[in-house]
C-alpha cells in the first residue's frame, strides 16, 4: 500500500474531542501551482466524509450508516513520522 500523507496537519485536526477532525498533509490532489495538499476525514450528519483541498467532500460510509461519535488520537511512536 502506497502512503499518501505526509504529515498530520495539527492546525484543523481535533484530537481527542468529539466530533474530531484528521487533516492530513499530502503531496497527492495538487492543486494548481501548490506544493502540497490536505485530505481531511470528518463526520458531518452523522455521514463520514473525506474532503480533497479544492474538492466536494465525499461520504464515505454508506445510508444504512449513522456515525455518532468520532475521536482521533495522534500517537506518538519511537519514528519521526507521528501516527
Amino acid at each position: 500500500m502506497e502512503r499518501v500523507a505526509k504529515s498530520i496537519y495539527t492546525p484543523t485536526s481535533i484530537f481527542s474531542a468529539n466530533p474530531g477532525q484528521l487533516s492530513l498533509e499530502t503531496l497527492k490532489y495538487l492543486p494548481e501551482g501548490e506544493s502540497s495538499s490536505y485530505l481531511d476525514f470528518y463526520v458531518f450528519g452523522g455521514v463520514l466524509y473525506m474532503k480533497k483541498e479544492s474538492q466536494n467532500p465525499i461520504p464515505l460510509t454508506s445510508d444504512n450508516i449513522e456515525i455518532k461519535n468520532i475521536f482521533f488520537s495522534q500517537i506518538s511512536t519511537t519514528t519521526t513520522i507521528p501516527s
